[in-house]
């Protein structure tokens, strides 16, 4: 069976040691300009979005299925603890 790939050896002359330090100290420079670009382009665009929603103004855009909002009904989960205490207060 042959081998695919082979262990690397650094080469022995040193110009060829130098442009094999210099196309690594490139290909990571090379990365980080793409990491630093899209880092840019998501800022941008979440930028954007919060401008665009702060522009259109707080519930510009109703919920789904969402109705009127009524003052007097305060909304939330409950559960029910004694049915005794709630007998109590129906009579007041």
């Amino acid at each position: 069976m042959r081998v695919l790939f082979q262990s690397f050896r650094l080469p022995r002359n040193p110009l060829a040691r130098l442009g094999l330090a210099l196309l690594a100290v490139l290909l990571l420079v090379v990365a980080w300009g793409v990491v630093l670009v899209a880092a840019v382009g998501i800022g941008l665009a979440l930028a954007a979005r919060a401008l665009w929603l702060g522009l259109r103004g707080p519930g510009s855009v109703p919920a789904a299925g969402s109705r009127p909002a009524d003052p007097d009904i305060i909304e939330g989960e409950f559960r029910v603890i004694s049915r005794e205490r709630e007998s109590i207060q129906s009579r007041r």
